[in-house]
């Protein structure tokens, strides 16, 4: 896979594009884009303050986003017995990658696909099992 392109400089962007309102490359609103995407992290100084932040991009501008591989989603299920009512997160693989599309089975989960490193999905597991007081 090819190295995605850096984002702008930080101090290049207009105020929606550095707030990750618009894309940082077209300046596309992506107030309601089904599938931006990080693009990294937008880098500058002014003076002495440090102005680097997360950026996102529209899908159009982001040809080198990851993809799911052809691996079957693992489905974490909890919560109820079965049946039409079960609580369901599916785990996806990224092609290339420690990172994985995470997913929802109820129904306003529709769309919505975040994206978590394997250490970051790792990272919450362990941190939401301390939460609830089990053990590993």
């Amino acid at each position: 896979m090819t190295s995605r392109p850096q984002p702008p400089p930080a101090a290049s962007l207009a105020y929606a594009q550095y707030s990750g309102w618009a894309c940082c490359w077209c300046a596309k609103s992506l107030l309601n884009v089904v599938g931006a995407v990080s693009a990294g992290r937008a880098h500058g100084l002014d003076g002495a303050h440090v102005l680097d932040n997360e950026v996102y991009a529209c899908p159009a501008c982001a040809p080198e986003v990851p993809q799911q591989t052809g691996a079957p989603a693992r489905k974490w299920c909890g919560g109820s017995l079965g049946g039409d009512n079960e609580t369901c997160v599916t785990t996806t693989r990224l092609t290339g990658m420690d990172a994985f599309a995470v997913t929802d089975s109820k129904p306003e989960g529709t769309g919505h696909e975040p994206r978590m490193t394997g250490s970051g999905l790792d990272t919450f597991a362990v941190d939401r099992a301390r939460a609830r007081g089990l053990t590993l």
